[in-house]
């Protein structure tokens, strides 16, 4: 596997994504937050002098000024000043204190914009259990801190700690506020989301799908949350192999984005990626690689080669090129895949090691055995003990792996290996799943030679 990539090479890409924020800023609205952090920066360095850097005049303009650099994108500086606000609060007030509250929660916002992942998470799980204690548990402004929090460890691959959450948030707030409020309804859709990688995808498909009946149900449902919860049921749908009702509900899906939200939605261009995956298995995969490519280019330009969306949609560009049999194209991007998700995540969390485990099978399509034996066999074992060799994707990570293995001549252990994976796809997926279908064919090989 490639070594982790240094910190110079992930900064180069938080720089250029703080430049796209530039970007991004209208006009006025970057002339209007220039001066409001040039007039807050005089204004804290003036009462910093006549009442003291500690005083409350001055920690409250600090803070005033935090917010205008966040806004103009200059997340160093507003940590910088968001965490020294915090710092001078607690000491007076409080660490459970509702303005020291505040500023901590600016400041974990601003860690995690700058990628600073694991120290995020640590100050929002302080503000969220701050907020528990000064609200109670089930209050919005707790659930709120508590849905960022669980946000932070599904970046950070703790999926079942986040999916725990997730469910407990869901709960709570549905028992407040019901079913149709709009939060509790953003929660759940995450919810689904949070499943969906860790391969329950029976519980997914069943509480998408209650959403898409309540929403459907609701004369005064926002249109925007309907369509998310259908793209999550669309999710399901594929990944269960129902590949017709999916590509017809992201059809509809990505109708409703682009007239609610415009064709350069970010909803909207994963709905499209989605669907680009469903008529890829149908035997459409020009079809499918044309569209990817597309929502490549726009990912890239407004966020980044090293944004988490762009290399997302890298990897599946990759993969749909191995369907066309373009095997050096899809090494390329599996590379490029695989070194950003290393700089943004780490080389250990589960998204990384999925990118090393379709390089390994992009080499072993081109014939460079002994280079796929170095990726695939780490990265299934890897995710195996990341994500169980029940998941949905690890087990057609493994179907590849017998399929390696019988090409570098090593039959028993590829026999074994595949029809412990045929057995477990056939009791989770089905018969007729396509990684059912894989493994299937894979064993056939393997009894006939």
């Amino acid at each position: 596997m490639r070594p982790a990539t240094g910190r110079t090479a992930r900064n180069r890409l938080l720089a250029a994504a703080q430049g796209r924020w530039d970007r991004r800023l209208r006009d006025e609205d970057r002339q209007a937050w220039d001066d409001a952090e040039k007039e807050s920066g005089r204004r804290a360095q003036r009462l910093a002098r006549e009442f003291g850097p500690g005083s409350s005049d001055t920690l409250d303009e600090r803070e005033r000024h935090g917010v205008a650099l966040h806004k103009l994108g200059r997340f160093a500086e507003a940590e910088a000043e968001f965490g020294a606000v915090a710092q001078s609060r607690a000491a007076p007030l409080g660490a459970d204190n509702a303005l020291t509250l505040r500023a901590a929660d600016w400041h974990g916002a601003s860690l995690r914009a700058l990628g600073r992942y694991a120290e995020a998470e640590a100050v929002l799980r302080d503000v969220w259990r701050g907020r528990s204690r000064q609200f109670g548990a089930s209050h919005q402004h707790t659930l709120a801190d508590g849905l960022q929090h669980a946000l932070l460890l599904w970046q950070l691959g703790r999926l079942t700690e986040a999916e725990s959450e997730f469910g407990e948030l869901a709960q709570t707030w549905i028992a407040e506020y019901g079913p149709g409020d709009p939060q509790a309804q953003w929660v759940r859709i995450s919810h689904v989301a949070i499943l969906m990688e860790l391969g329950r995808i029976t519980d997914a498909e069943r509480i998408s799908r209650e959403l898409v009946d309540e929403v459907a149900a609701d004369s005064q449902a926002d249109e925007h949350r309907a369509a998310h919860a259908r793209c999550r049921y669309a999710e399901a749908l594929r990944e269960l192999g129902r590949t017709a009702e999916a590509e017809a509900l992201y059809e509809a899906v990505v109708r409703s984005l682009t007239e609610i939200a415009g064709p350069r939605d970010r909803g909207t261009l994963t709905a499209r990626a989605g669907r680009a995956l469903v008529v890829c298995e149908p035997g459409r995969p020009a079809e499918a690689e044309a569209e990817l490519a597309e929502i490549l280019t726009v990912f890239a330009a407004e966020r980044g080669d090293g944004h988490l969306d762009t290399l997302s949609v890298r990897t599946l560009r990759a993969w749909v090129l191995r369907q066309l049999g373009r095997g050096a194209e899809a090494e390329a991007e599996f590379r490029a895949a695989v070194a950003g998700f290393g700089i943004m995540l780490g080389e250990g969390h589960y998204r990384t090691m999925h990118g090393h485990a379709w390089l390994g099978a992009a080499l072993a399509d081109l014939g460079r055995l002994d280079e796929a034996a170095a990726e695939l066999p780490p990265a299934v074992a890897e995710l195996t003990q990341l994500l169980g060799a029940d998941h949905p994707r690890v087990l057609s990570h493994r179907a590849r792996l017998a399929a390696l293995r019988r090409d570098r001549g090593e039959r028993e252990q590829a026999a074994a290996d595949c029809e412990a994976a045929l057995r477990s796809s056939v009791r989770i997926l089905g018969e007729e799943h396509p990684v059912t279908r894989e493994l299937r064919a894979t064993y056939a090989a393997l009894g006939s030679e």
